[in-house]
């Protein structure tokens, strides 16, 4: 009996080994990212304080430098240092997009969890306000917007944020209708909890999982759309802040100091009419 209870604290021990094992192999690669992600966002954190030069103090003495011991990524076309841009870049970059999400979350999870514990007019209408939405293609209802309010990265966020919201706003609808009518909800109304405490007790701790996790990837999607957006049209770079997407477009401040939204939209009016008269 003593050899065979040895036998199974031997197996049992091996197959923990073998499962830490495949945990360990598995997660290296989560591990190695999630240092990195965190590098960045830390990078981004502590930019005024790790840059070495002023990103925007201009030097035509040393413009376009190639990559040495005094600038590690060189210069630009007006001497600025390219590493101190990209990290005050990255720490603009990030903060927007942070702030982006966590509007459009908020905005859509109210609306979402109004909408599916209540039900009737209320569903109608904001389902088909988030429907209006969506039925525009995104990028080209936020160019648009961003335009009318004459560009710069504050309109760029709100552009987005008017298009993103609706998708947080079915999520939460969706999981609000799958658990509003559940029994310990139906007991929690009967004991005399008001709607306020039942929607902060027991509709939004189930229903928060997915959206930190829907939240949490679209950091990066939003962060690449806002970039779009301001690469698409260099009229949404208006201001001397830098940031990441800016890099992709240089020059472009020169363009709009001369050039107003309404103008620029002319122009390419007028150059595709006359291309087409052309034919």
């Amino acid at each position: 009996m003593k050899i065979k209870k040895r036998t199974e604290n031997v197996n049992n021990n091996r197959q923990r080994l073998i499962f830490r094992g495949k945990i360990n192999k598995s997660n290296t690669s989560l591990i190695i990212w999630l240092i990195f992600a965190l590098l960045i966002v830390l990078i981004a954190v502590l930019a005024d304080v790790i840059v070495p030069y002023d990103p925007y103090e201009q030097d035509l003495s040393a413009a376009l430098m190639p990559p040495d011991s005094h600038h590690l990524l060189g210069t630009d076309q007006y001497g600025r240092d390219m590493l101190s841009r990209v990290i005050k870049g990255a720490g603009i970059s990030l903060s927007s997009s942070f702030a982006l999400v966590v509007i459009i979350t908020l905005t859509g999870c109210i609306a979402g969890i109004i909408s599916g514990y209540y039900g009737g007019i209320i569903d109608s209408i904001i389902m088909r306000l988030s429907d209006i939405f969506l039925a525009f293609p995104g990028l080209v209802f936020a160019i648009a917007v961003a335009s009318v309010m004459s560009g710069g990265l504050v309109s760029a966020v709100i552009a987005l944020a008017l298009i993103s919201w609706p998708k947080y706003a079915r999520i939460a609808r969706a999981e609000v209708l799958a658990i509003k009518n559940e029994p310990y909800i139906q007991v929690a109304r009967m004991s005399g909890l008001n709607t306020i405490r039942i929607l902060i007790k027991h509709i939004i701790p189930n229903i928060a999982d997915i959206i930190i996790v829907t939240a949490v990837l679209d950091i990066g999607n939003m962060l690449e759309r806002r970039g779009l957006i301001q690469d698409a049209y260099v009229f949404l770079a208006q201001s001397y802040c830098y940031e990441a997407g800016r890099k992709l477009v240089p020059g472009s401040y020169d363009l709009t100091t001369d050039m107003n939204a309404k103008e620029i939209m002319n122009a390419i009016v007028t150059q595709s009419s006359q291309t087409k008269d052309g034919e």
